[in-house]
């Protein structure tokens, strides 16, 4: 995972009638005259959190910001990145280039604001930012510290979920029967092809090809065979072609629908 990551920042300092943003890499910064504003609050927020099925689609942008206090002069804060994998599974921190270093901003100034960016994610998981903040005095002494912790960006498993969902049998005129198996899509990602294999009383029949499927979509494949006695075992997808939530190997065992 942590390979997967790629990391960006962006800075602003709150300076009275000033606020200078500094993009992290890129030379030329630049300070914009602005309107005088209020000391931020303390807090870490998440500010965007964007999915897709590329990892380049999935990005996650974190800001904290702190207000100055009394008796310090410099401000300063660090953040962390953790992800989990599941809700049941415990958070991890990441070992993410250029994350876990001290931002410090200028003596003197009324706030602190400092964004940090992470794309690349990998999905399924779950990600936040915990940060910490240090308020220091002229002599570098610690005269406050406190933690806060952002909320989570959740980035969702976008593979498909392919399901066998009805499986119906009609005597045909020649009598032999027509058997029609339906197949859906109850994934978050389209499917490409596949295949359904069936086997009628153990005997093998040929390979059902099913076009690809959106996600939420279902579709009917029919196959006119001798009638079954016992019972059908079906297969959906049985040469794993497609990336699924949840990969079926077993057979899927139905009654003979013909009574």
């Amino acid at each position: 995972m942590r390979r997967a990551l790629l990391v960006g920042c962006l800075a602003c300092v709150l300076a009275g009638t000033a606020v200078a943003r500094a993009d992290q890499g890129t030379p030329g910064a630049t300070t914009t005259p602005a309107v005088s504003a209020p000391p931020p609050a303390l807090a870490v927020t998440l500010d965007s959190c964007t999915t897709g099925a590329l990892a380049a689609d999935r990005v996650a942008v974190f800001s904290a910001s702190m207000p100055a206090v009394a008796g310090a002069t410099q401000l300063a804060m660090r953040f962390r990145l953790y992800a989990r994998r599941g809700p049941q599974r415990p958070w991890q921190r990441l070992d993410v280039p250029k994350w876990g270093i001290w931002q410090r901003s200028a003596p003197g100034v009324p706030g602190f604001v400092y964004s940090k960016r992470i794309g690349g994610l990998v999905a399924p998981a779950e990600y936040r930012a915990l940060v910490q903040f240090r308020w220091r005095d002229d002599d570098g002494a610690l005269v406050r510290s406190r933690t806060r912790v952002s909320p989570t960006c959740a980035e969702p498993d976008l593979r498909p979920d392919l399901v066998l969902t009805k499986v119906a049998a009609t005597p045909a005129a020649d009598g032999g029967a027509t058997y029609a198996l339906t197949v859906a899509n109850r994934g978050r990602g389209p499917s490409g092809p596949f295949d359904l294999a069936l086997t009628i009383d153990d005997a093998d029949q040929d390979d059902l090809p099913v076009d690809a499927l959106p996600a939420g979509a279902s579709r009917t494949v029919t196959l006119v065979a001798p009638p079954c006695t016992d019972v059908l075992r079906i297969w959906v997808d049985p040469a794993n072609v497609v990336p699924e939530v949840h990969e079926h190997r077993a057979a899927i065992v139905r009654s003979c629908p013909l009574g």
